[in-house]
């Protein structure tokens, strides 16, 4: 693929959770055995999408509903092309249970077995192994400061005691996250019938991500949310067979805000997070009557 190639000279932007840090870590083995160094390697910080500018580079999960993003190729599990605003870009995706095992599919670079089940359970949120456990423990106890830049290098080059390692000290502090995700939980709120939400604060990354968990055992959708300099940050999810988010997130584009995801779960960015909530609220309530839905995608607010 000579146009990856080429692109990956001028550096890599991968979204921070586990299964992209795993997938920087396999396109970096790629880089070295087909002799290309890769000028840098960036996981942006979510509250920082709005202002980014990414041209002619290679992107993992970020994709043009979050920043701007031209002449780029980008792997993706979760939305494909036709939420591609601008023009230039290439996309590699498709139904994976995680962009790390789309990546190794494609390129035919592998980790061990238990390692990208476990990052699977991670991104699917239905942990069953120890290992899976462990990353998603280590991951959250600090997410703003994992380590994620020296992890993919150490996945680059197989290092995976050293990554043990890691990893079981990072696990100690996780405890601190549990217990703040429950002071989350006690704090949500019921927007509408069957839409709980919560406010997170920095820092709170981890428990925030507990506490999603937690809560879609219990209500239909969960939504999480972050006040920012320049507005706000949230987190939307669901377990319900019965509802897709997609619809949501085009809504949602539609009225002003960086918005989306898959089926059951993904991320929003705007300004006035008043106008995110009334419309979160206005949605779900007609949202079991499909005649309601389709005047509300017609309503400006």
């Amino acid at each position: 693929m000579k146009i990856l190639l080429r692109l990956l000279k001028n550096g890599i932007v991968s979204d921070g959770d586990w299964d992209g840090v795993v997938g920087t870590g396999l396109l970096l083995r790629y880089s070295r055995e087909h002799r290309v160094s890769p000028s840098s390697v960036l996981f942006p910080n979510p509250k920082t999408f709005a202002n980014l500018h990414i041209d002619r580079k290679v992107c993992i999960e970020i994709v043009p509903t979050k920043c701007y993003i031209e002449h780029s190729l980008i792997f993706d599990h979760h939305e494909g092309p036709q939420t591609d605003k601008y023009q230039g870009n290439i996309w590699i995706f498709g139904k994976s249970e995680s962009v790390a095992e789309l990546i190794s599919k494609v390129l035919e670079v592998s980790i061990p077995e238990q390692w990208m089940t476990a990052v699977n359970e991670v991104d699917t949120a239905r942990i069953n192994s120890k290992l899976g456990e462990l990353l998603f423990k280590a991951y959250h106890a600090d997410v703003a400061n994992f380590p994620r830049e020296h992890i993919a290098k150490l996945i680059a080059d197989e290092n995976y005691s050293e990554i043990m390692f890691i990893l079981k000290q990072k696990a100690r502090e996780f405890k601190k996250q549990e217990e703040r995700a429950k002071l989350l939980m006690e704090d949500a709120t019921e927007l509408v019938e069957g839409v709980i939400s919560f406010e997170y604060f920095p820092g709170d990354e981890g428990a925030k991500r507990i506490a999603l968990i937690a809560l879609e055992e219990k209500y239909p959708v969960v939504l999480a949310y972050s006040v920012t300099p320049n507005g706000f940050v949230s987190s939307i999810a669901t377990r319900s067979k019965q509802i897709n988010l997609i619809p949501l997130f085009d809504l949602l584009r539609k009225n002003g805000f960086s918005a989306g995801g898959h089926e059951n779960v993904g991320g929003v960015q705007g300004i006035s997070l008043r106008k995110f909530l009334d419309l979160i609220k206005e949605y779900f309530r007609l949202r079991i009557n499909p005649t309601d839905t389709r005047e509300l995608k017609n309503k400006k607010y």
